[in-house]
């Protein structure tokens, strides 16, 4: 008959910890909180909530007139490629709040 070792009963235990950890940050949610300035609409805007496998699609539209200025996450200006839309991804570790900002601008007239 052969004897059950306690090294193996430790590893199974260790295995479904880090099961039960893994599913918990995947549902971890995350606040994000969208605000902007200017002209414009972006939608949705305000507090939403997204869970750390999840995306945000956001949809960013200038008035008549103006133009996206700028945009941030969490104080960090970010690349924009004036799209209309942005994805914003919660990064699986990170903090579980965050905010979106966009500026809406006026294009400034070029002197001649």
């Amino acid at each position: 008959m052969l004897k059950e070792s306690p090294g193996r009963f430790v590893i199974i235990a260790f295995v479904l910890m880090i099961a039960i950890a893994a599913g918990t940050v995947a549902f971890y949610p995350h606040e994000v909180e969208i605000t902007f300035d200017g002209e414009g609409t972006v939608e949705p805007s305000g507090k939403q909530n997204v869970t750390s496998l999840s995306e945000l699609e956001i949809e960013i539209n200038p008035s008549v007139g103006w133009k996206v200025g700028s945009v941030t996450v969490d104080g960090k200006g970010i690349k924009y490629d004036n799209s209309g839309k942005l994805t914003f991804k919660p990064n699986l570790f990170g903090f579980n709040s965050h905010n979106i900002y966009v500026e809406f601008v006026l294009p400034t007239a070029s002197l001649r």
